[in-house]
């Protein structure tokens, strides 16, 4: 009868690699999931405002913010936090985005009714 022999190295690789499997899992199940809606009303605040050349003598930690969302690519949403449990926005972190014009009475930014958080400093309003 031929006993099984297991090598300490292999039964550490493979708890290795469990846990590595079970915290991928658990990370991408977490993440948070944007509604379709909330897309939209950013990708509409960003149409509403032309971005210039930054300054960065004025702002030296300015940077296109918006530059890059875009609704194929969820995770081109930097500076925008999602709830995790309803997928609404909650946080815009739009300070030094480069952003000129005025805020006017209809934006879409007055569409995101969950908002808690809102920097628009360092802009050119």
């Amino acid at each position: 009868m031929v006993k099984p022999c297991f090598y300490v190295s292999s039964i550490s690789s493979f708890l290795s690699c469990l846990f590595v499997s079970s915290f991928l899992v658990n990370t991408l199940v977490s993440l948070p999931f944007p509604r379709s809606d909330q897309i939209e009303i950013l990708l509409a605040f960003k149409n509403e405002f032309p971005i210039l050349k930054c300054d960065f003598r004025k702002f030296p930690y300015a940077e296109q913010k918006t530059k890059y969302w875009t609704s194929k690519d969820v995770n081109s949403f930097d500076w925008v936090k999602f709830d995790n449990e309803t997928g609404v926005v909650t946080k815009l972190d739009l300070g030094g985005a480069c952003l000129s014009g005025s805020l006017s009475a209809n934006s879409s930014l007055f569409r995101l009714h969950h908002l808690r958080y809102l920097d628009l400093s360092f802009n050119y309003f």
